[in-house]
């Protein structure tokens, strides 16, 4: 039905690296060529969770640049994250949590868009 064609089930990972795809977006013909309306929820929690499983098996290994601006990094959002899950923290801060999460993947519609001649 078309999608991110999913190499192994096991962890919804792609021929790609580090890239792992659930839900809506995987291509994983468990629904065939009739696609029920009520499947779909089902479909994102099973596929979601072994996606995330999946991309966070492989964070564990792999390396990504400098890892002190990386652990930063991380500290920084985990905190931003915590604050957000918990209830706490201001509407306007969500929002601008969105903008910056936003804005971070511009690059990746670089390589999507079609090009015109």
């Amino acid at each position: 039905m078309g999608g991110i064609e999913v190499d192994k089930f096991d962890d919804m990972s792609t021929k790609i690296l580090g890239i792992y795809a659930g839900g809506e977006a995987s291509c994983i013909s468990i629904h065939g060529a009739n696609h029920l309306e009520g499947n779909s929820l089902t479909d994102a929690v099973i596929t979601g969770k072994l996606a995330g499983i999946g991309a966070a098996n492989y964070a564990k290994t792999a390396e990504f640049g400098n890892s002190e601006i990386t652990a930063k990094l991380a500290q920084k959002w985990q905190i931003k994250f915590k604050k957000v899950t918990n209830g706490g923290g201001k509407a306007n801060e969500i929002y601008d949590l969105r903008e910056e999460l936003g804005s971070k993947t511009g690059i990746i519609w670089a390589y999507l868009e079609p090009k015109s001649n």
